[in-house]
């Protein structure tokens, strides 16, 4: 077993990542272990990492692994993408949505509604880092390590993660039943190039990349404010937008030249 793992780090995450996560939604359906399953199922990625790092590469690769978590000291530039970008979007998408009379509030009623939120928002934070510390910080590094192209890691990474979440929203009474498939596809492949462009813009920080992720997450709040029937239709499209925006920006490598030759961007 632990032969199998060596020589097949990404097919041994992946095979853990998914059925640990489906495993956790099937026997959330149990009223006894509601709340509590589907939280460890969200663990799964950065367990999943871990566990596989450790057999490959020992603690010292853990430590790697982890330390990519801490990686805070960038050009303030980033910290503006990461929390900046997605509230932009949200906006963005609201003001579209009040001039095509599909709104059902506007950006203070938004941000009224984040208020109570507010002491409880590094769990999104958390959950985003523990996300994230699998799929960026594990599965990206190795398929970019395989002489792929960025764009087509982005494209492989983002539909994984996608199917990943795909019980959450094709099993009815899940967290994304009432949204779109396609909808939300777009959203997440599109954003997985987003993502790689904020990590390997910060030299390999997952931190960066979390925050990325957590602020999207928040930044529903906004999209709330839009009809449900179309809301994920303007999500997806938002994302789709800005994702083209990075693309003309920085090109297919999405970062990939400023890693190791411009250390002012990156994060340490």
């Amino acid at each position: 077993m632990i032969a199998a793992v060596r020589s097949h780090p990404l097919s041994a995450y992946l095979i853990l990542t998914f059925v640990g996560f489906w495993s956790c939604i099937a026997l959330g359906t149990i009223a006894a272990l509601h709340f509590w399953v589907p939280i460890l199922g969200a663990l799964t990625p950065a367990i999943a990492a871990v566990l596989v790092t450790g057999l490959t590469a020992g603690e010292p690769g853990i430590r790697l692994l982890v330390r990519k978590l801490g990686k805070w000291r960038c050009n303030p530039v980033w910290y503006f993408v990461v929390f900046g970008l997605p509230i932009a979007e949200g906006l963005a998408s609201l003001e579209l949505a009040r001039w095509l009379g599909v709104a059902r509030g506007t950006p203070l009623a938004a941000f009224r509604a984040l208020g109570p939120m507010l002491p409880a928002l590094w769990v999104v934070f958390l959950f985003a880092a523990v996300e994230e510390l699998g799929w960026r910080g594990f599965v990206l590094p190795k398929l970019l390590a395989s002489g792929r192209s960025a764009l087509v890691v982005s494209l492989i990474v983002g539909s994984i993660h996608e199917i990943w979440h795909w019980p959450l929203i094709l099993l009815p009474h899940q967290m994304l039943s009432d949204v779109p498939i396609v909808a939300h596809s777009v959203s997440v492949i599109a954003e997985a190039l987003v993502l790689t462009w904020v990590f390997q813009s910060t030299g390999g920080s997952v931190l960066m990349v979390a925050l990325f992720h957590g602020s999207t997450n928040i930044a529903m709040v906004v999209y709330d404010q839009i009809d449900p029937g179309w809301m994920p239709w303007f999500k997806s499209g938002m994302t789709l937008l800005a994702t083209v925006g990075v693309l003309a920006l920085v090109g297919p490598r999405l970062g990939s030249g400023e890693v190791g030759s411009r250390p002012t961007t990156q994060c340490t």
